[in-house]
């Protein structure tokens, strides 16, 4: 390990970063003091919240992205540096290499259960999709191919399928399909 490499566990400190329910480690670390007011916006923020936000996130193996329910549409947008990319770092801080290295945004990586392959969500063109990957980068390919919104990949335990999110309907809804991106149907129906 290099003299200034810095473990995960360093980098969360560094940034004082908290555990966070569904993805991995979090800090807000500005919010604007220009507010929506109540009404503004539907449920679940009809009560108002601040015109914008900014936070740091870190995942791990340990504490990756959990599958959870976004009853809004969410924009993230990144003012410096270029843009999200996958990348590896080892538990011991050794070895941070970019797996991903196309124009756009790469993010929410999750292992499968064997740490063979990567899947993860990929904007291009303004829309994002499910794409999986070997855990060296190599052998990157779409799995969703949907005009809609496709995110947060879940592996099942055994591998063989994923669940994610789809805007396919109008509304992010849970989907499954198998680890070869064949099969894909919905699970969820609107509001439940």
């Amino acid at each position: 390990m290099a003299d200034d490499a810095l473990t995960a566990d360093q980098v969360r400190a560094l940034l004082r970063l908290e555990p966070n329910q569904t993805c991995g480690f979090v800090r807000v670390t500005h919010l604007s003091p220009d507010h929506i007011a109540a009404g503004g916006l539907p449920a679940p923020f009809a009560d108002g919240r601040p015109l914008g936000s900014a936070l740091y996130f870190m995942v791990t193996r340990d504490a990756p992205v959990r599958l959870h329910r976004i009853r809004n549409d969410q924009l993230y947008h990144y003012y410096l540096g270029g843009p999200l990319e996958v990348l590896m770092l080892h538990a011991d801080g050794s070895s941070e290499r970019r797996l991903t290295k196309a124009p756009g945004f790469d993010t929410v990586p999750v292992w499968s259960p064997d740490d063979r392959k990567l899947a993860f969500a990929r904007e291009r063109d303004g829309n994002w999709e499910i794409y999986v990957m070997n855990a060296d980068g190599s052998g990157q390919r779409n799995l969703t191919r949907s005009p809609a919104a496709d995110s947060n990949p879940v592996w099942s335990p055994d591998g063989r399928k994923l669940t994610f999110l789809s805007k396919r309907d109008g509304a992010f809804e849970v989907y499954i399909m198998n680890a070869d991106g064949s099969g894909q149907r919905r699970l969820t129906r609107p509001g439940t």
